[in-house]
């Protein structure tokens, strides 16, 4: 069946502002989520996505067992808040949750084993997944069209998206690559040093070009923001998204949007930092791409 609940899907390369702006859109009356949550279970390693691949192209008896035990797990930590964010404290909400989780896996056994099936039917029943999600999402917000979903890498696959929300909305946001590596490098989870985090936001720049000509080859909805450029104009960059939305304009959605705290990244690092990642995102020329091995060698003697 078809989804046929409103969708809205915030990605980007992570630490570049989904949250904030997914927060802010969030608290528009017509859209629903599940504030400061990231599902992770469709997109993430282990999730939905992976076993959708085994059960639809390369299908073993025990490949599918470990896929399906993989989101199993991705499942219950979304329901007990083993990755730390719980769906929320609200039992009803986590009733129809767990029932929606309960029936994808139970629309997918055959005699309970798992079968090769249909990428089509697979969609289907993602589809019927995520209804739930949104039905969970609108229980206190009864009047909202749209369900929100925010896990940052989300958008790193518009095929799969569109096979199962083909009239979903997506928003891409982005931010200075060099506060992204910053910011990637005080995370707990995040790389170790400097030139680690630059490489890793380097990876999801490319791995994102060669996306996003996708979402117009599939007729994908799609609008890329500016976190930095949001700050400077947030009335006109609110009303640019809301407009996509189909939303009636307001101008205090990004009201708060702080130009000040977005460059706090340039206190952070040194002068030497600084030209790394300078010659790092923005070398144009081979006399630039030299500077940035040169660059290289100086943050190695100044680690």
């Amino acid at each position: 069946m078809a989804n046929n609940c409103g969708l809205i899907f915030v990605g980007g390369p992570g630490r570049s502002g989904t949250s904030y702006v997914a927060r802010q859109v969030a608290s528009h009356p017509y859209v629903a989520s599940f504030p400061n949550v990231e599902l992770k279970l469709f997109s993430e390693f282990g999730g939905v996505y992976d076993l959708g691949r085994v059960l639809t192209e390369s299908y073993s008896p025990n490949r599918s067992f470990a896929a399906f035990k993989s989101f199993e797990f991705m499942a219950s930590q979304l329901l007990s808040g083993g990755y730390g964010e719980a769906i929320g404290d609200d039992r009803e909400i986590n009733q129809i949750v767990e029932l929606g989780i309960n029936q994808f896996k139970k629309s997918l056994l055959e005699n309970d084993l798992l079968s090769p099936i249909s990428k089509e039917c697979y969609r289907n029943i993602v589809a019927n997944l995520v209804n739930e999600f949104s039905k969970a999402s609108k229980l206190h917000k009864p009047e909202a069209i749209y369900f929100l979903e925010k896990t940052p890498h989300i958008l790193l696959n518009p095929r799969f998206l569109h096979g199962f929300a083909p009239q979903c909305f997506c928003i891409h946001v982005q931010r200075d690559p060099r506060a992204i590596a910053v910011s990637l490098r005080e995370q707990a989870w995040g790389p170790d040093t400097l030139e680690q985090c630059a490489q890793w936001v380097k990876n999801y720049l490319k791995a994102w070009e060669n996306q996003r000509r996708i979402f117009e080859e599939v007729s994908l909805s799609l609008i890329s923001m500016d976190i930095d450029k949001i700050a400077q104009d947030p009335e006109l960059h609110g009303n640019q998204i809301l407009e996509f939305l189909n939303l009636p304009a307001n101008s205090e959605l990004f009201s708060d949007a702080d130009p000040n705290q977005l460059d706090r990244w340039k206190e952070k690092i040194t002068k030497e930092e600084r030209r790394y990642l300078d010659a790092i995102f923005f070398a144009k020329s081979n006399f630039r791409k030299k500077q940035c091995r040169d660059e290289k060698s100086i943050l190695r003697n100044v680690s």
